[in-house]
């Protein structure tokens, strides 16, 4: 927090008032408790030389100089506690000391405590030892009557020492004191701050809604000119609080739903400025999220952001001079544009995209941003506010459905039209022909009829499976078969190719397969036409093998062969429509075997196995062999 000059006045003026009376009133209680102490300290060292005395009776006397040496040194004090004990006679000679310190011994008679002593039984005194450099407090006490003393006791201390000890009350004083000021500061502190809050939260909340920020409200207590200017704030930050909050839930739902958009979504300025784009417009664009191009202040060109001519000459506004799509426009020249003018463009382009090329259908046309009136002249450097706006529509996947859809109808009526046109040239031949005369022509005609016939039928009911498949209201319910029997009936209808060829028929399920759960008809349908192709492309000698296990929830099903293999490039493709391998696959076969399939084989297992919901997937090596593996989900 950041104060002024107005706390620091109010601050610093109460903490030296505050602290100013704490230590003269500390220095008076001191004072105060200096003179207790020196008088509790002359009490108790008058009471230690009453307990002395007893002992010292009759013994001020030369004779009994080392008796009064031992008790001197026996009744002083450690040196912590510093009590010095003389013994004097009463002409003021030392007959004892408790130290070995001779040096103010010979001072002893003159000190007015001795004397008052002598005079009246005891004394006291307080004075400055120049041998010691220190402040002594003595006392001294009579032995003896008044008319015949015996001698005096005399007791001294360094009055420092009392105040240095830990349990010493001025320690304790000028704990307090410190204790004291740092509260008085506190105080002071907590005064000033009071005092300068509500302007601090005046200013603060100024400061705030200058910021755009108005989440937090002003307390306004009283009923002063602050508290109204509190209120009056409040008011204003309630109402720039509903304006605002207005704004943002209409941008915020402008942003929810361009971003919900699949249509890429762009618009620029009068001149030729990124105003909004987006998240599918960048996906389009290749424009990186780090890239700001919303806000006013950073936003950047067109040429800079879309790097493709074609969409560069639709969002930019042409100039009236240039007809709109024949040069670029838009370059920030204060013109007018008329909005009646045919503005619509539309173009389909390809970009460039990291997962391969993305057909886009661009629409552009004009659009008003700001109304004329409210646009400040030069702002944007028109005077109309009248924008671009620019929609990208993914189109790749109609596209391509387009593209299949006519392939499909193309090859479709390729492989219809052949066989057609054989029957069509037997027939005609056969009509010409004289049959009594060139029977054994008839027959030969005839078995191409037959040939091409059944491969019309083939391919129609191919064409019937897979338009069935693909059909929303086709319902293929799954029912509980035995893989045993199923297999059973699988080697039944192809024994006559395996038999023809010479293939060796191999089966293996898992125990846990006995039993499953799929569509029979599906399933046959997919076994049948992977049997027909391991059967057809693979050698005679060769094998067959269909495998059955399960993987977690799921059954997988795997139809192997050792036969001519699918090259690597072509094995994505063989699950479209019509698509056949180039590579002659059917050589060293019977003429029965070298029959070319329709080429749906795969594209009907694939729809199928999508019905059932599983997978389907390919591995293959060249002169190696085929496996294909379908996994078909199975409920838990």
């Amino acid at each position: 927090m950041r104060f002024g000059r107005f706390f620091w006045k109010l601050f610093l003026g109460n903490a030296a008032l505050l602290v100013l009376v704490l230590v003269t009133c500390v220095y008076f209680i001191l004072a105060e408790f200096q003179q207790l102490h020196e008088d509790e300290l002359a009490t108790y060292l008058r009471t230690r030389a009453q307990s002395i005395r007893p002992e010292t009776r009759g013994k001020f006397d030369p004779v009994f100089q080392a008796e009064l040496s031992d008790i001197a040194r026996t009744k002083g004090t450690t040196p912590t506690e510093g009590i010095r004990i003389t013994f004097l006679a009463p002409d003021g000679s030392v007959l004892a000391d408790s130290t070995d310190d001779e040096t103010d011994l010979v001072e002893m008679a003159s000190m007015p405590e001795v004397r008052e002593a002598l005079r009246k039984g005891w004394g006291e005194s307080r004075r400055w030892s120049i041998t010691n450099e220190q402040e002594l407090r003595c006392v001294a006490i009579r032995v003896g009557s008044d008319s015949e003393p015996e001698g005096v006791i005399l007791l001294s201390v360094a009055v420092q020492r009392a105040y240095s000890r830990p349990e010493s009350a001025a320690k304790l004083a000028w704990t307090i004191v410190i204790i004291t000021t740092v509260a008085s500061v506190s105080l002071a502190l907590g005064l000033a701050v009071l005092w300068t809050r509500r302007i601090s939260w005046l200013t603060r909340a100024a400061r705030q809604i200058a910021r755009g920020d108005l989440s937090r409200r002003v307390i306004a207590r009283g009923s002063d000119e602050i508290a109204e200017l509190a209120r009056a704030l409040n008011e204003m930050r309630g109402s720039l609080s509903t304006q605002l909050e207005t704004i943002d839930r209409h941008r915020r739902m402008l942003e929810l739903l361009l971003g919900q958009l699949h249509e890429g979504v762009l618009v620029a300025r009068p001149d030729g400025r990124i105003a909004l784009i987006n998240p599918e417009a960048r996906r389009m664009l290749n424009i990186a999220e780090s890239v700001d191009l919303n806000t006013s202040g950073n936003s950047l060109m067109v040429e800079q952001c879309v790097r493709v001519h074609e969409l560069q000459k639709m969002l930019l506004l042409p100039t009236p001079e240039t007809p709109p799509g024949s040069e670029l426009g838009g370059n920030g020249k204060d013109k007018e544009i008329s909005l009646s003018r045919s503005s619509f463009e539309e173009a389909r382009l390809e970009l460039s995209a990291p997962n391969g090329r993305t057909s886009v259908l661009a629409r552009a046309e004009d659009i008003i941003l700001e109304y004329p009136d409210s646009v400040e002249k030069g702002r944007w450097g028109r005077q109309d506010g009248v924008g671009r706006l620019l929609v990208l529509t993914d189109i790749t996947e109609l596209t391509k459905m387009i593209e299949m859809k006519t392939d499909f109808v193309a090859n479709a009526s390729h492989e219809l039209r052949t066989p057609l046109s054989a029957i069509r040239a037997a027939v005609e031949t056969l009509l010409s022909l004289d049959l009594k005369e060139t029977p054994e022509f008839a027959n030969r005609f005839l078995e191409v009829i037959d040939r091409h016939s059944v491969r019309l039928e083939e391919l129609v009911g191919d064409l019937l499976d897979l338009s069935r498949l693909e059909s929303e209201e086709s319902s293929f319910k799954p029912s509980t078969i035995r893989v045993t029997s199923a297999l059973r009936e699988l080697r039944d209808r192809w024994v006559s190719a395996l038999e023809e060829k010479g293939l060796q028929w191999r089966t293996n399920v898992a125990e846990d397969c006995e039993k499953v759960e799929v569509n029979f008809h599906l399933l046959q349908m997919v076994l049948d036409n992977l049997v027909s192709n391991a059967a057809k492309f693979t050698a005679s000698g060769g094998y067959i093998s269909v495998n059955w296990k399960r993987e977690d929830n799921a059954i997988a099903v795997e139809v192997e062969d050792n036969g001519c293999g699918i090259p690597p490039k072509e094995q994505q493709r063989v699950f479209e429509r019509f698509y056949q391998v180039a590579r002659d696959r059917a050589g060293g076969m019977s003429a029965t075997a070298r029959r070319r399939g329709t080429g749906l084989g795969l594209a009907i297992v694939r729809h199928a196995v999508n019905a059932m919901g599983g997978s389907v997937s390919l591995q293959s090596e060249v002169d190696k062999g085929t496996r294909v593996c379908v996994r078909i989900p199975q409920p838990r």
